[in-house]
């Protein structure tokens, strides 16, 4: 009887201990309602800053040391962001209006932060019927910062469609 005894109380132990092991890893990669309405607000910021073609509010949504990666593309940090931004503003300023959508966006916890991933639309709405001109989704690592949550590296994707400059 005593074996028998020692043996529920190792098991015990062990559940209680596991559970509580299982309980803290999940708490450490949790995220609040507050942290996954600021990161869905990037996703706006960032649409809001193309197309209104706002460089500041653009590059606000990255972190210092962000990344931004489409197609065979890639630019690190705020000051290659920036030089990237301005020269896409001038090659597209006479172009059409645009309007970028995102949709779907699914925001998960990492132990570093957040990952996420949204469908994005692109519409030109310099006619009477919006058009859509090209589509694709973002890959997103997010992490937060002393000033909130940014954007660490995006990845876009383009789905197959006619070319439009942007």
């Amino acid at each position: 009887m005593p074996r028998i005894s020692a043996l529920v109380a190792v098991a015990l132990i062990g559940f209680v201990g596991g559970a509580g092991w299982v309980s803290a890893l999940r708490s450490d990669a949790s995220l609040t309602a507050q942290d996954y309405a600021e990161i869905e607000q990037l996703y706006a910021r960032y649409n809001q800053g193309v197309d209104l073609r706002n460089g500041e509010m653009w590059l606000s949504v990255f972190a210092d040391d962000g990344i931004f990666q489409f197609r065979d593309e890639k630019y690190v940090g705020q000051e290659e962001l920036a030089e990237y931004r301005a020269r896409t503003f001038a090659r597209t300023a006479g172009g059409p209006d645009i309007r970028h959508w995102n949709g779907s966006i699914v925001v998960t916890p990492t132990a570093e932060g957040a990952e996420g991933r949204a469908y994005w639309i692109m519409l030109d709405v310099s006619s009477a019927v919006p058009t859509e001109v090209a589509s694709g989704h973002y890959d997103d690592v997010f992490v937060k910062t002393p000033a909130g949550w940014r954007i660490q590296v995006r990845t876009g994707y383009s789905d197959p469609s006619p070319a439009f400059a942007q």
